[in-house]
């Protein structure tokens, strides 16, 4: 593992900054990057600059002296303006409008995030549904753009149009986050502007996968066990991670065992 983010170590080690996809990838690059120093035996060295990539531009439209007088929304506050107009449409008589317009605006943000705009969808031979969606998006964002408010899943393009603006120079580096066009066109951007922005490739498993069938779930469990101790035993120092499917349910006895 040490070995497949050497790149992403060295990156902050140069003062650069790592956007990763998840809060998990952060905390983990952070634990790394804090080995890494200590095995090269500092006692003390600059914070690492590790953020998921939702606290990255979050800390990005701060950083454009808040956005000015653009006021940018919380997902709570989004979900409400897009119920708000599921309700005033008419067309929830029969549904639960809040569980409507979170699903309304959840295909909103994949269609941000792919890059595509209600304009384009308009000439499209659309069902019913699909037409509801349309009006429904296109009421939000009429309202999104008359009280000056800014749904978080569009902060990739307002700091693309405000890149010049932002402060922050240090290079970039996305990993483990899916260049969708949204974020494609704001690493374009930054460019432009002068910073350099790069994409980490993604690792190749550092050992063959290995399946292995167990008779029940406590026979499974007690070999995962045993795996881990061996491996802990080989390396103390290792970090392992263990994706339990219906951990929710399992997490305290899980907890003992370990």
């Amino acid at each position: 593992m040490t070995e497949l983010n050497a790149p992403l170590i060295a990156h902050l080690e140069s003062g650069g900054t790592v956007v990763t996809g998840t809060r998990r990838q952060a905390r983990l690059l952070l634990r790394l990057h804090e080995a890494a120093q200590r095995r090269a035996g500092r006692r003390v060295w600059p914070s690492a600059d590790v953020l998921p990539l939702e606290s990255w531009l979050e800390r990005s439209w701060h950083a454009c002296a808040g956005g000015g007088s653009v006021r940018l929304l919380g997902v709570a506050q989004a979900q409400w303006l897009w119920r708000r107009e599921v309700e005033q449409s008419g067309e929830a008589t029969l549904v639960d409008a809040r569980a409507l317009g979170a699903a309304a605006r959840a295909s909103w943000v994949e269609l941000v995030r792919r890059g595509g705009t209600c304009t384009e969808l308009a000439p499209l031979p659309l069902t019913r549904d699909q037409q509801c969606f349309l009006g429904w998006a296109r009421g939000v964002e009429a309202r999104l753009v008359e009280l000056n408010w800014l749904d978080p899943a569009c902060l990739p393009a307002w700091l693309g149009a405000h890149a010049d603006a932002l402060p922050e120079r240090q290079p970039l580096l996305f990993a483990g986050v899916e260049p969708t066009p949204a974020l494609r066109g704001l690493a374009r951007a930054l460019a432009a502007a002068g910073r350099t922005v790069d994409w980490a490739a993604a690792g190749r498993p550092a050992a063959p996968l290995v399946a292995a069938a167990a008779e029940h779930p406590q026979a499974e469990l007690e070999a995962l066990l045993g795996w881990v101790a061996a491996r802990l035993r080989r390396d103390p120092g290792a970090l392992l991670g263990v994706l339990v499917p219906d951990l929710a349910g399992r997490r305290g006895g899980l907890q003992r065992e370990f």
